[in-house]
């Protein structure tokens, strides 16, 4: 979401945002892949919940935000932690963090996560 956010940002001020094969960033999205039926679904490390929802809510606010992404995060804030929840592991964290995204969201908390 930040690199979205950062993009749209730059945009919005009338600066040039541009994609480029001729970087390379060495990156390891998930732990493991599940394909249920035709569907593939990534499982990240539970505490990314956490930022995927609390940026999600931060980003809907966003009046710079393409309409089609704001639809996409409403999908990523409502069946995709059902889907997460009822096939992924660690089911106990990953809802613990989902709920903590929302509260810190509604606190205006950003940055890194504390679990103070």
């Amino acid at each position: 979401m930040a690199d979205w956010d950062l993009c749209w940002r730059v945009l919005k001020n009338n600066f040039f945002c541009c994609l480029t094969r001729n970087v390379v960033l060495s990156h390891r999205l998930g732990k493991d892949v599940h394909k249920i039926g035709v569907f593939k679904i990534k499982e990240g490390a539970a505490f990314r919940v956490y930022y995927q929802t609390r940026d999600c809510l931060f980003l809907l606010r966003r009046n710079y935000v393409p309409l089609k992404f704001k639809l996409r995060f409403i999908l990523m804030l409502t069946i995709r932690p059902v889907i997460y929840f009822i096939f992924l592991s660690d089911k106990k964290n990953r809802i613990h963090f989902f709920f903590k995204g929302i509260i810190d969201f509604k606190n205006k908390v950003h940055g890194v996560l504390s679990e103070s």
